[in-house]
């Protein structure tokens, strides 16, 4: 970022105007790299976002987000810098790369500019790659060649009048980017189905029947509920009421009783799958085909009769598994982070 300059005005573009958004006459560079060592590139060149940094990275190519809220840890600086190099991966998740799933263990061909492929600011992880070299060519004549070749002379309000949404930022104080949840937490936070818990997301919490139909409601989209609340345990203004409402409606759960709902009882994990279950039923036209087996976990015998079908379903569909190889512990709670996770494997079939 801290190589970009200036902003172009509406109107004609002139060289002078490519000049003053590029004017160190820096060239391009192409480096390889590993997908771990570009997370150490991001990591370190956002470890104080979103405070502003003339490091932090402008990118085309690439979706990524920052949790802001977890610490950058790091215990040594790049050599010849004042720069930290990243002790492990805290801050930073990566989406895609070149349109794919993100890979740790693959090789990408990264465009930059010689001052950051050769280690400067906080990019020492691309002048530590094996492979990289400058090409000589002036980033402004690059940039002019752009315009004038590839957009036909108009930079255009259509193509560039709103950012591409590459970049993302969270904050939760107790989620790290190497915990096993991480980009389930990323996701439901980013689609919006899920919610922190004031500086943190509270993956180990129960979730409650509240919280787990208030999910399932918005992934509905959230619809007109118009139908008697017959709750007395369920106020007509909290922010789940509507879900209540709408999840009694239409079979997603009963109640607890013919007039209790109890919103805020810890939801097991047989209940969990049943809630998924229904909703799913609710969703498909279609008969729900049941493919899973529970003959191979040892406390089968322990999930309820009326969850049985929920569970087989779960298993079968790979929204849920067990807690070893052989236990499926029915009847433990069910934590925030694991239904983050059920819900990114449900939403990505």
């Amino acid at each position: 970022g801290g190589g970009i300059r200036a902003s172009i005005a509406a109107g004609d573009i002139t060289k002078k105007d490519i000049n003053t958004v590029l004017p160190f006459g820096n060239t391009l560079y192409v480096v390889k790299v590993t997908g771990a060592e570009l997370l150490e590139a991001l990591e370190a060149s956002t470890y104080c976002t979103p405070e502003a940094i003339g490091g932090f990275p402008q990118v085309a190519g690439i979706e990524f987000t920052v949790n802001t809220g977890a610490q950058f840890d790091t215990k040594e600086l790049y050599p010849g810098s004042t720069y930290g190099k990243p002790a492990s991966i805290n801050r930073v998740m990566i989406q895609t790369v070149g349109g794919e799933a993100f890979n740790p263990e693959e090789t990408y061909t990264i465009v930059t500019n010689d001052f950051m492929g050769a280690g400067g600011d906080t990019y020492y992880a691309f002048k530590a790659a094996s492979s990289g070299y400058d090409s000589g060519v002036p980033l402004d004549e690059v940039v002019m060649d752009y315009i004038t070749s590839e957009l036909k002379g108009v930079v255009s309000q259509a193509q560039y009048g709103e950012t591409d949404n590459r970049i993302h930022t969270i904050s939760y104080n107790d989620v790290k980017a190497g915990d096993w949840y991480a980009n389930a937490v990323n996701y439901v936070t980013l689609t919006g189905l899920m919610n922190g818990t004031g500086d943190g997301f509270s993956p180990n919490l129960a979730i409650n029947r509240g919280m787990m139909v208030t999910v399932l409601y918005r992934m509905a989209g959230s619809p007109e509920v118009t139908a008697e609340n017959p709750f007395t345990d369920v106020p007509a203004d909290t922010w789940y009421t509507d879900a209540v409402i709408w999840a009694s409606e239409n079979g997603i759960t009963a109640g607890t009783s013919e007039t209790t709902f109890s919103p805020t009882n810890s939801l097991t994990r047989e209940q969990l799958a049943t809630f998924f279950y229904r909703f799913a039923d609710f969703e498909n036209p279609d008969p729900i085909e049941i493919t899973g087996d529970l003959t191979g976990f040892s406390d089968a015998d322990q999930v309820a009769s009326y969850a049985t079908d929920a569970m087989k379903w779960a298993i079968g569909e790979g929204l849920i598994s067990g807690t070893t190889e052989t236990t499926l512990s029915p009847k433990a709670t069910a934590t925030r982070a694991q239904v983050a996770t059920i819900l990114m494997r449900y939403t990505a079939e």
